[in-house]
This record gives structure tokens, sequence and C-alpha cells, in this order.
């Protein structure tokens, strides 16, 4: 283990004898090399040494932020902003950690507190950004507005100012933006984001034709994302435009690396289209494309769950626990699958039960009529003959 020498910037890693710079150094090999929790260990023993240390706290704040440990987070960054109250990255620091748990308008006092000491295009833009969460407007554009003529080669304030008029409902200048992007000299945005960003304005402005279009030029690039795929996808579902969405599965199939995952895609589309029969082929796939894989079965279990076939969906729970060690899961997939499947006998045994006396009952309701029949027949027969 690691021990401290009193009155010397010195740290013991097993019989090496290491400095501050030498555990910095350490620590931003670990980073690197993603090995947090060793960098974390270096970094500490740092503040143990020397609890001025900037350099240590500044990669702790975004070690913790990268981790949305927002508590351990806020509490080097309370403590460095006390020590370092008029270093730059400290206070950015303040903001965007208060900004990351939605507490804009305390972020805004920290963006505010930097700008006054230097101007900086990405302050601004999270100023901005600030504003327009707490719906200050014109602050808001005008702080976006001041970001992009600070620095008009950048792509990142344009955008801001697209979501901005969006958020205002000036869908046509959200489009327009989006498009000079696509045509700017320089552009460092992904025309594939771009060509979705103007989908989910023309969805947003109720004009879902044209966000289709948008949505098919984006995903017909040769890199396009998963996440746009699905994006589209709950676009279609939700404006339940069936047909796209078959053309949708075919065009995931076809993508550079959406072999596979394209299935993902039609197998929830067949239960939305209650095609149980296609959903189970889409199983039986993924079982053939990668047979090691739990997921599959626990996927064909819960097709057959869907149509009250309890039995075959506990066989596929067996499969599946030949693949995984998670034992948890398992167990509680088999316990909810018989539980619906108790349920399940009794709501059949109740409606057998309901309709073998729905039936008994017309059968009594027809012998009465039969009855009545025979019985007005009488009467007039009997009236007939005292006429007589």
């Amino acid at each position: 283990m690691k021990s401290v020498e009193k009155g010397i910037n010195k740290y013991k890693k097993g019989k090496i004898i290491m400095n501050v710079e030498e555990l910095l150094e350490e620590a931003w090999k670990a980073v690197q090399d993603e090995k947090i929790k060793d960098a974390v260990i270096y970094l500490e023993t740092i503040l143990e040494i020397d609890r001025y240390n900037l350099e240590a706290f500044l990669m702790l704040i975004r070690i913790y932020l990268r981790m949305e440990n927002y508590e351990l987070a806020m509490e080097y960054c309370e403590e460095a902003y006390e020590k370092f109250d008029k270093n730059l990255d400290v206070i950015f620091s303040m903001g965007l950690l208060y900004q990351s748990i939605g507490k804009n308008k305390k972020a805004s006092f920290y963006y505010k507190e930097f700008l006054e000491i230097e101007k900086n295009y990405h302050v601004l833009l999270n100023l901005g950004i600030c504003y327009t969460e707490l719906n200050f407007w014109k602050k808001a554009l005008e702080t976006i507005d001041e970001a992009i003529k600070l620095e008009p080669e950048k792509s990142e304030g344009y955008m801001a100012k697209a979501e901005y008029l969006a958020e205002m409902g000036d869908y046509k200048g959200a489009l327009e933006i989006y498009e000079d992007r696509v045509k700017a000299e320089g552009n460092n945005v992904e025309e594939y984001y771009l060509y979705m960003r103007m989908g989910d304005v023309m969805a947003r402005a109720g004009k879902i034709d044209e966000a289709i279009h948008y949505y098919n030029i984006s995903i017909n690039y040769e890199d396009t994302p998963d996440y746009i795929f699905e994006n589209f996808y709950s676009l279609l579902i939700s404006e339940k435009r069936y047909d796209e969405i078959e053309l949708l599965i075919v065009n995931y199939k076809n993508s550079s690396d959406g072999r596979k995952k394209y299935l993902d895609i039609e197998g929830r589309f067949s239960l939305e289209i209650k095609d149980f029969k296609r959903a189970e082929r889409v199983c039986e796939k993924l079982i053939m494309l990668s047979p090691e894989n739990p997921r599959g079965y626990f996927n064909y279990a819960y097709v057959m769950e869907l149509q009250h076939k309890y039995d075959e969906a506990l066989d596929y729970i067996y499969k599946a626990s030949n693949y995984t060690d998670d034992v948890e899961k398992i167990k509680a997939a088999r316990n909810r699958i018989m539980s619906l499947k108790r349920r399940y006998g009794r709501l059949k045994k109740a409606e057998e039960k309901r309709k073998k006396e729905a039936m008994e009952k017309e059968k009594e309701n027809n012998l009465k009529l039969e009855q009545d029949e025979e019985t007005s027949v009488a009467d007039v027969l009997f009236e007939g003959k005292r006429r007589s």
C-alpha cells in the first residue's frame, strides 16, 4: 500500500519513491489507459502531500464529471474554488458542474464571472444555453450571437442558435442554419447529423413527410451511427408510418455495420404490429448469428410469452441460462413467466366458466321462449274453440 512521508513531496510505490511531478505523470498515463481508479489514487495521494496542487484538483474534477459522480466532483470543485477563486479553469468547472446537474441559474453566475475576466467562445455558448433553459430568450440569443461573432468559423454557435430558433418555433430559421452548415467550408459537424436535425425540426413543425425526407438522407450516409436509425424508427412508430419502417429496415440491413442490428428494429416492429411469426423468425436469425448470446433466447422467450405460450417461453429461458452467469436474471424471468402462466390459467378457467354459464343461460332462455310460444298457441286454439 501507499505511504506519505511527512515533510517531503514523495510517495512510496513499492520500493520506488515518487515525487509529485512523477505522480502527476502516472495519473495522466492511467487516465489515458482508462485506469481511472489508479488515476484517482495517484491524484488523491498528491493532495495528501500538497493540498494546493491545482492540477490534481482539476484532474479529479474532470474525472468525476465524466463519471457523472457529481457529489464528489462538487466536493473537489468547491474546495478548489476556495483556494483558487480567480483561476479560470476552476471557475469554468464550477459553471459546468452546476449546468450538468441542471442548476442553470447558479451555472450562469460562474460563467458570467469567467467572462468578466476573459471572453471565451465556449463559455459564451454554455451561458447562452443556460439562458435558454431559464427561458431568458433575449439574453440567450444575444449571448449565442456574441459567441458566433467571436469565432464565426466554428459550427457549435450556429448549432446552438438553430436549437434556440426551433425552441422559439422559428422552424424555417433553424432549417436554414442547418442547410448553411452543410454547404459551409470548414464545417466540422457530420452531415448525417445535420440532416437528422433537419428531420427533427420538421417533425416539431408537424411536417412529417419532410421530416422523413431528411431522415432518409441521413441514414444513407455510409457511417451513419445506430442512434439515428433508432431516432428515425421512434418517429415513424409515433406516426404509425409502417410502410416507411419497412424501408428503414431494408436500409439498415444494407448499411455498413447494420446487418445484425437491423434485426433489433425489425423485432420490435413485428411486436408493434403483432406479427408474432415474423418476430419468431427474427429471433431465430439473431440466435443463428450469435448462438452464444443469451439475448436472442430472452427475446424468443418474450415473443412466446406474448402469445401465452409459457412452456415454450420457459424452454428458451433454460437455453439462455447456458450462456449467462446472471443467475438472478434467469430466476426473475422464470418466476415472471410462471406467475403469468398461473394467472393466465385462472383467467382462462374463469372465461370458460363464463362461457359455459352464458351457454346454459341461453339454453334456458330458448327453452322458456319455446314454452311461451306453445302456451300462446294453446291460448289461441282454446279461444277459437270457445267462440265456436
